[in-house]
């Protein structure tokens, strides 16, 4: 079994701007943009998430006084009713178990904050985090077919309900 490291998860502030765009910097690589495209992965995104005031909810990942990972809950600035949440954890720690702990940290969240359902996508060659939101309880909604770096690929919708 391999250890979790111990992390802090906290919403974004306006002092991690610098290093939020370091950890960015680092995981724009195609290993990870090829799954997580939501936003650039630069300085740019990271001034805004970090300091802007906005409606969407940004956390991070905390180890050793790194950023090694980032939830997320977004839509609401653009008007949407049902949140889609998002989650990348550095390339460096991959298949440590920090995919499930800012998944069910959101998932909490997201309750608290009132949240009837929330939704993602994922790409269904994304085997290990499709079979991570099957065992949270996330069903798929929809799925079309859809070109990636490297081919064609799925993409699927899921949706869990939280009340």
């Amino acid at each position: 079994m391999v250890k979790r490291p111990h992390v802090i998860i906290r919403k974004v502030e306006h002092t991690d701007y610098e290093q939020l765009g370091q950890f960015f910097i680092a995981n724009n690589i195609e290993q990870i943009t090829r799954q997580f495209h939501p936003f650039p992965l630069n300085t740019q995104t990271a001034h805004y998430i970090a300091c802007i005031s906005h409606r969407d909810r940004y956390y991070i990942a905390i180890w050793n006084k790194r950023i090694i990972g980032l939830c997320m809950l977004r839509g609401w600035d653009g008007g949407l009713e049902i949140p889609s949440f998002g989650v990348f954890v550095d390339y460096r720690y991959h298949t440590k178990g920090l995919g499930r702990q800012l998944t069910e940290f959101i998932l909490t969240e997201a309750k608290i904050l009132g949240c009837r359902s929330v939704r993602l996508s994922v790409y269904a060659s994304n085997l290990h985090a499709v079979r991570l939101y099957i065992s949270l309880g996330f069903r798929e909604i929809n799925r079309r077919g859809v070109y990636v770096t490297g081919g064609l690929d799925e993409k699927i919708i899921m949706r869990k309900d939280l009340i």
